[in-house]
Formats: structure tokens, C-alpha cells, sequence
């Protein structure tokens, strides 16, 4: 198949979909590389949360270029950017990418090309970070090695993939009926991608970076994780573990390789800065995961078994005072 013609209904192959919020030093730069892909058949959906800075202005420059839709809606956060458009997407394929990162040209025709020939649900690729300012060299992904993914929730979290939709090309017609948790402040696109995994079955992972993460000052994983941050990730473990609980396997799985990087994500990073009175409601937060069976002991070392008992032992102590 040539990639670079739409096929016979005038559908595009791929919507490639851009929430974008404020992002007037990055966004002309993102859509330029979506425009810029070796593979035409696509529709990039630019959804503007609202911006209040020259984002607006920016966007214009692709107002004759049929490849671009802009969507504007108020201010409602990422996740119900992304859910707006998916609402609208058009292709056969589904791409998520932030609207400060940039992708390799070659990336939708590479994944559509191995998607095809195998006859696969989804395409893995890896991510590589820059920091903002530092120019971009792209290496040739021909010839690039791949992996067969029969396991895909292994395969995932064996292989460091951080629970970013921004790592993954998937069929449209898996991603129907999911959402992005709105009104969360942190790890919504961890509960989407996890969520997804529990339906996928066959894959493949193309092994060479094409898709390239901006690391700025205002970047999500270098702020403080707050109660309200702490709230969303318990409540996004346990969302995540009503979908598994139909498997016991991977139920276990999901609890012994990502719930307790969760929860020490929670103690190192929030629990320890917080104030007496924040600390003491994330303490309840895990207390209450533990004591529902959300997340056990099992996949901790002896360590933090220990350092997990003794906090919910003393928030219970404190709580009967």
C-alpha cells in the first residue's frame, strides 16, 4: 500500500491527535513536524483547551492545509482536550502527541508499515527526551529491529514503558468506550494506557526513538506531587484494579510491578515534603488502598514491606486518638 494517498473513501489513515493549552514557543514547531511526516494520509486534530496566549494566532498558519483541524473549547483540562478529539477522529489509526514534543518524520509510515504487514493491533515506539533549547538530529529508523508483543501488559512494564499514550499508534476501534479521567490532576494517561492494555493482544515495538519529549521547567514530572495529586493516583489505582480483576494473573501483575512503584512514588516524592496535615491524608490514601486490597504487600522488598506496615500502623494509631 502507498501510504502517502488516501484510500478509497478519502478517510484519512492516522489522526494524529494534539491537546494544547498555552503553548505558544512550541506548538508551530510540533504540527510542523506532523506536517512534515513521510506519510500524507493523516489528519492532525489540534485541540485548544483555551489558550489565553498567542496560541490562537499560531494556528492560523494552518488554516489552508486540510491535513490541520483546530478545535477550540474552554478551558477543561488535558484529558477532556484528548476525549474531544477522539470524539472526532477520523482515521483507522489513532497517535496522541503533547503539543511541546516533536515527532520523527519517518514515524507514521514506519508503524503503518509494520501495523500492516503483521496485521497488528498496536505499534510500541521509543521515546527519547531533549531539553528545551537543544537542537534535534534524527537517526534513520530503516532497518530498525522489532520486537513481536504476544504479552502486551508484560511487555509494557518488562520493557520501562511509562504508561504514556505518546509511546503507542492504535487501532481506533480499541480505544471506543475509553476516556481519559477528567478533572484529575496527575496520571491520566497512565489510567488510559493501562486501561487500553487490558484489551490489547498482539503488537509490535519498533526498537529507535521517534518521538522526542521536551523536558521543560513546566513539565508535569518535574513539579510537586500534592494531596490533590496523591487523591488522583489512588483513585486511578483503584479504577485500574476493577478493570483487572476479571484476570487474577494480571491483576497481580499490575499490582506487583506498577502499584507499588505508585506507592513509592507517593511516600518519596509527596508523603515526605508534605505538610503534617497533608501527610496525614495521603497516609489515609494508602491505608485505605491497603486495607481494601487494592494494593498488597507482595512486590515490595523486606524493606519497604516494613516501611508500608509501619505507616499504616501509625496512621491507624493516630486515627484512634
Amino acid at each position: 500500500m502507498n501510504y502517502k494517498e488516501r484510500g478509497d473513501d478519502g478517510l484519512p489513515t492516522v489522526s494524529i491527535i494534539v491537546p494544547t493549552y498555552n503553548s505558544e514557543k512550541y506548538i508551530n514547531t510540533c504540527v510542523d513536524s506532523l506536517l512534515a511526516q513521510t506519510c500524507s494520509n493523516i489528519e492532525i486534530i489540534v485541540v485548544d483547551d483555551g489558550s489565553v496566549d498567542s496560541t490562537p494566532e499560531k494556528l492560523k498558519k494552518y488554516s489552508d492545509d486540510g491535513r490541520v483541524r483546530v478545535v477550540t473549547q474552554k478551558n477543561s483540562g488535558v484529558s477532556a482536550a484528548r476525549n474531544a478529539g477522539v470524539a472526532i477522529a477520523r482515521g483507522e489509526f489513532v497517535s496522541f502527541v503533547d503539543s511541546d514534543d516533536v515527532m520523527h518524520p519517518d514515524y507514521i509510515e514506519k508503524c503503518l508499515c509494520l501495523a500492516r504487514s503483521d496485521d497488528c493491533e498496536f505499534v510500541l515506539i521509543d521515546v527519547a527526551e531533549f531539553d528545551d533549547g537543544e537542537k534535534l538530529t534524527f537517526n534513520s529508523l530503516d532497518g530498525n529491529n522489532f520486537d513481536e508483543v504476544v504479552s502486551p501488559l508484560e511487555y509494557y512494564l518488562d520493557n520501562g514503558f511509562k504508561g504514556g499514550m505518546s509511546s503507542m499508534l492504535v487501532r481506533r476501534r480499541l480505544i471506543q468506550g475509553l476516556q481519559f479521567p477528567e478533572g484529575v490532576s496527575k496520571g491520566e494517561d497512565l489510567c488510559f494506557s493501562y486501561s487500553l492494555l487490558a484489551r490489547l493482544k498482539n503488537g509490535r515495538h519498533l526498537h529507535g526513538p521517534a518521538y522526542f519529549y521536551r523536558r521543560t521547567e513546566g513539565s508535569l514530572d518535574r513539579t510537586a506531587m500534592t494531596l490533590k495529586d496523591v487523591v488522583s493516583l489512588a483513585n486511578i489505582m483503584r479504577r485500574l484494579y476493577s478493570i483487572y480483576a476479571i484476570d487474577e494473573r494480571k491483576l497481580d501483575i499490575i499490582k506487583r510491578h506498577l502499584f507499588t512503584k505508585m506507592i513509592k512514588n507517593i511516600v518519596k516524592r509527596a508523603i515526605s515534603n508534605a505538610s503534617p496535615d497533608a501527610a496525614d491524608a495521603m497516609q489515609h490514601e494508602i491505608t485505605s488502598l491497603v486495607r481494601d486490597g487494592v494494593v498488597g504487600y507482595n512486590g515490595f522488598t523486606l524493606r519497604w514491606r516494613w516501611r508500608l506496615w509501619r505507616l499504616c500502623r501509625k496512621h491507624n494509631a493516630m486515627r484512634r486518638v
